[in-house]
C-alpha cells in the first residue's frame, strides 16, 4: 500500500473498521496460529457459522440478481437442497439458513448457518 490515505473508510460499516494500514506484504512474514477449540469444554450453546464472498460490483444489477435468484432456490425454497441436507434430515447441522448481500461498491453475500450443532 503505496498511499495508506487513500484506504480511509468512507462509511461506518463493520467492514470498513478493519484497518488496512498493517497490511504490507511484509507483516505476513510471520504469522502465529493458534487452534481454538469449538465448541469449549464448559459450553453447550449453539453456535453459527458465517461465510462470505466478494461478489459483482453494485451497478451490475443483472449478474446481482442473477445470484440472488440463484441464493433463494439453494436455501429458501421447498425444493431448496441446502436445506434439504443440513436442516430437514434426522440429525440436522443447523437449524436455519439465512443470506445477507452488502450493498458496497463490491458486493460482499453473507451465508448464515444458525444454531449449529457443536459436533
Amino acid at each position: 500500500l503505496s498511499d495508506p490515505a487513500r484506504f480511509k473508510p468512507t462509511s461506518t460499516s463493520p467492514l470498513d473498521l478493519i484497518s488496512l494500514k498493517s497490511c504490507d506484504a511484509n507483516s505476513f512474514s510471520s504469522i502465529e496460529m493458534e487452534v481454538i477449540p469449538f465448541p469449549s469444554p464448559e459450553d453447550d450453546d449453539p453456535g453459527c457459522v458465517l461465510f462470505g464472498f466478494k461478489s459483482h460490483p453494485l451497478h451490475h444489477v443483472k449478474q446481482n440478481l442473477s445470484e440472488d435468484i440463484i441464493i433463494e432456490y439453494l436455501i429458501n425454497t421447498s425444493a431448496s437442497p441446502l436445506t434439504k441436507n443440513l436442516v430437514h434430515v434426522p440429525e440436522p447441522f443447523c437449524s436455519a439458513l439465512s443470506y445477507h448481500r452488502y450493498n458496497f461498491p463490491t458486493t460482499v453475500v453473507q451465508l448464515k448457518l444458525q444454531e449449529t450443532d457443536p459436533r
